[in-house]
């Protein structure tokens, strides 16, 4: 998986990295804060990569004009976080080298993976920690709609083999959307392209049912401000609001590159036996 923001590429890490991610994790005021002992060889961080950076939805971020890694992010669901979390919840940890301090590249990262999680992973929270002194860290979690939950005292953080004190924050999924609500939301358009019944499934119930949908192929919807229209479907919004609320705030490339149109996507509703398929697109002013 490849995410893109305005200025920055979100990527896997590559052996081909050792170089750079040497140069700025060898500074010591990155890892220590971080988490992470000082890097002190490029052949460590090749092995860094490969043992550590390798894990599943780990990435590099880098600058659009050369794609070379100038920090990480990433994010840990479940079991994998560092502070014990449910299959439907995920952790995000990130770094960037010094010289790209203060510039808002790690919150323009961090956004991106927010709507990643929420959209397309469909996690329902995610948490964010930082230590006792990283201020940098507090202030990115706050700029992206983290708040603060709890702190944890006397914490052993084996990987620097000290005590520490752990800030955790939170955002919530339906945080995260109504959030959108205060921002300036463009429309968007909902056009039914395919209506199908699957009667043989249908036929299986032990009541059979009839096929009930009101909508109409071609019929278009809008979602004014990135709100359900008024008398649409249940059940189809249920499938594609957090969709329609990203496109709203101006996002999209949701599949990778798939779509002609970055700004829109393709969501079926999810009644498995009378599914529709819609067309989503950001009505550009």
């Amino acid at each position: 998986m490849v995410l893109t923001t305005k200025r920055l590429i979100l990527r896997p890490w590559e052996e081909a990295d050792a170089e750079s991610l040497f140069f700025y994790a060898k500074d010591s005021r990155i890892g220590p804060a971080a988490g992470w002992k000082v890097h002190t060889s490029v052949q460590e961080s090749r092995e860094i990569i490969r043992s550590v950076l390798s894990a599943p939805e780990t990435y590099a971020v880098c600058l659009k004009e050369d794609n070379k890694a100038i920090g990480g992010i990433g994010l840990m669901a479940g079991a994998q976080s560092n502070i014990g979390l449910p299959d439907t919840e995920a952790e995000i940890g990130y770094w960037i080298g010094v010289p790209f301090w203060g510039q808002g590249l790690i919150p323009e990262a961090v956004r991106e993976l927010i709507r990643y999680a929420f959209v397309q992973r469909e996690f329902k929270v995610l948490w964010c920690g930082y230590f006792e002194g990283n201020e940098k860290s507090r202030r990115v979690q706050e700029k992206c709609g983290f708040r603060y939950h709890h702190t944890n005292r006397d914490v052993y953080w084996e990987r620097t083999d000290d005590i520490r004190i752990e800030h955790i924050s939170v955002l919530k999924k339906e945080e995260w959307l109504k959030k959108g609500e205060t921002d300036k939301m463009k429309d968007v358009r909902i056009t039914v392209k395919r209506i199908a019944c699957y009667d043989d499934l249908i036929a299986a119930y032990e009541n059979p049912i009839e096929h009930t949908c009101s909508m109409v192929l071609g019929q278009s919807f809008i979602a004014e401000g990135g709100q359900c229209p008024k008398g649409f479907c249940d059940s189809a919004w249920e499938s594609m609001s957090a969709f329609v609320q990203e496109l709203a705030r101006g996002g999209g490339n949701f599949y990778d590159g798939w779509m002609k149109n970055p700004h829109s996507a393709m969501i079926s509703c999810n009644d498995g036996f009378r599914p529709v398929s819609f067309l989503l697109e950001t009505i550009e002013d």
